[in-house]
């Protein structure tokens, strides 16, 4: 399915497909998805759970939330805020300018050039900030740190 230039709500459930959704100014609610996602250049709400998929998700202006994912995220140029919980993947955060809530993570996380307020509690990650003019709150945890 190619969803393209979609100003309507869309909800997609149980899917196995491929999806590609750009250009959308939509509500989108995807559930129970086995599938590749593209979403890029998106102006609205995402709502993104129990995916076991490939996100790739550039130059949104959206509210993002990725909970219980078993993923590989790729969030790039991103002027968003996210809500990263309860992940079992790698994450890469580039270029942000957002506010991350990272908790509960077993991942290991690449946060490059950020100028953001990061909030880190039990997390049994490495990190790896390079480039950082942020305020960082690390809590409770058992983690490599790379200034």
């Amino acid at each position: 399915m190619c969803l393209q230039n979609c100003t309507g709500k869309m909800c997609l459930q149980n899917c196995t497909v491929k999806m590609c959704l750009q250009n959308c100014t939509v509500k989108m609610c995807l559930q129970n998805c086995t599938v590749k996602m593209h979403l890029q250049n998106c102006t609205e709400k995402m709502s993104l759970q129990n995916c076991t998929v490939k996100m790739c998700l550039q130059n949104c202006t959206v509210k993002i939330c990725l909970q219980n994912c078993t993923v590989k995220m790729c969030l790039h140029n991103c002027t968003v805020k996210m809500h990263l919980q309860n992940c079992t993947e790698k994450m890469f955060l580039q270029n942000c300018y957002v506010k991350m809530c990272l908790q509960n993570c077993t991942v290991e996380i690449c946060l490059q050039n950020c100028t953001v307020k990061m909030g880190l509690q039990n997390c049994t990650v490495k990190i790896c900030l390079q480039n950082c003019t942020v305020k960082m709150c690390l809590q409770n945890c058992t983690v490599k740190i790379c200034l």
